[in-house]
């Protein structure tokens, strides 16, 4: 039945029957969901969840619209190096929020990167997280490869499920409902991969993975991200792309999740600000932070940079860089679709 809610929830009109492309890129029909004996047969089925919510073509007279091809789940061998049955989802789309601060399910792909010294002593807690990155898949985290080549340091272990670093488990109360978090998850590191061309003068192909010594259990704390690949519906100049990552206090050495805005501007204006060639290629893109933050970074290195459709996000970009911090000068982000076979052949080797 949540199922059957959710999809009512994409107000898209369209007329029955009109022509679709499903999910698996079959031509087929948009037509109610009780129309279509492939589907309808599994909508209870968690499996088939995903698939489902990608198959929603519209809404008519509180019916729901599916794109009604021959199969009702991704075909073998797509995306197997993303977990697509239960990527880009939150929990903390499923209700509406009175607080205006991120709550405990919101982004549970991101990941924290904490760093040892060379002699192999883990840092202190006000500078032992120096990145993020973003879980996606059971043994991989996405993140940058200045992230994984820093000075004087190195990655010693990755947490997922992390809240506030201040607390083991995090609680959060909301319209008087309080709820509290599993106690976060610490990951040793197997293989740091960093991409062959990385060119750290001009920060190109700044991409890299870390691989976990251990398979990732999800929750609905943690769960892997979407990656941007050509079948879905990428954001387009002027849209908002968010950004989850880390704000450390100022009255003491933690950090707690933020989520923040950007608006996605295209290379050109961006080389304006940049004046260089050097920086922006095709592998990159740029946005503008929405919010005046008064010259504070917002976002670590490596964080990810999302975008939104049906209810179900994916991951366009990694921040990069940026040359200062404040509203009027934008941040220049990897762009994942451009090296989207770069990652499948690392994860899947």
């Amino acid at each position: 039945m949540f199922l059957i809610f959710l999809l009512g929830l994409f107000v898209v009109y369209a007329q029955a029957e009109d022509k679709c492309t499903t999910p698996n890129n079959e031509n087929a029909l948009c037509i109610p969901l009780e129309s279509c004996p492939v589907l309808n047969s599994v909508k209870d089925d968690p499996k088939s969840y995903a698939f489902i919510v990608q198959s929603a073509c519209g809404n008519k007279l509180d019916t729901t619209l599916v794109c009604c091809g021959t199969l009702s789940n991704f075909a073998e061998g797509e995306n197997t190096f993303v977990d697509e049955d239960v990527c880009g989802f939150q929990h903390s789309d499923d209700y509406k929020h009175t607080e205006n601060k991120p709550v405990l399910t919101e982004s549970p792909w991101l990941a924290l990167i904490a760093y040892k010294d060379k002699q192999g002593t883990t840092l202190p807690i006000n500078t032992r997280y120096k990145c993020s990155g973003s879980l996606i898949g059971k043994k991989h985290i996405l993140t940058s490869a200045e992230c994984l080549t820093l000075k004087d340091v190195i990655p010693s272990h990755v947490r997922l499920g992390e809240y506030d670093t201040a607390n083991k488990t995090d609680c959060f109360e909301e319209s008087n409902v309080l709820e509290c978090s599993d106690a976060v998850r610490d990951y040793a590191i197997k293989q740091i991969i960093v991409h062959p061309d990385y060119d750290e003068k001009h920060r190109k192909n700044n991409i890299g993975l870390i691989r976990l010594d251990k398979t990732v259990l999800y929750s609905d704390y943690i769960r892997p991200i979407c990656l941007s690949s050509p079948d879905k519906t990428k954001a387009q100049v002027g849209d908002t792309l968010v950004s989850s990552s880390w704000q450390k206090r100022v009255e003491s050495d933690t950090e707690t999740k933020i989520i923040t805005s950007r608006t996605l501007i295209t290379n050109e204006v961006c080389r304006t600000y940049y004046k260089t060639d050097d920086v922006l290629f095709d592998g990159v893109m740029c946005g503008h932070p929405k919010e005046s933050n008064n010259g504070l970074c917002y976002g670590n290195l490596g964080s990810p940079i999302l975008f939104s459709h049906k209810w179900r996000w994916h991951q366009e970009g990694i921040l990069s860089h940026r040359e200062r911090c404040g509203f009027l000068f934008p941040e220049v982000y990897t762009r994942v679709e451009y090296y989207l076979d770069w990652i499948k052949e690392k994860v899947e080797s």
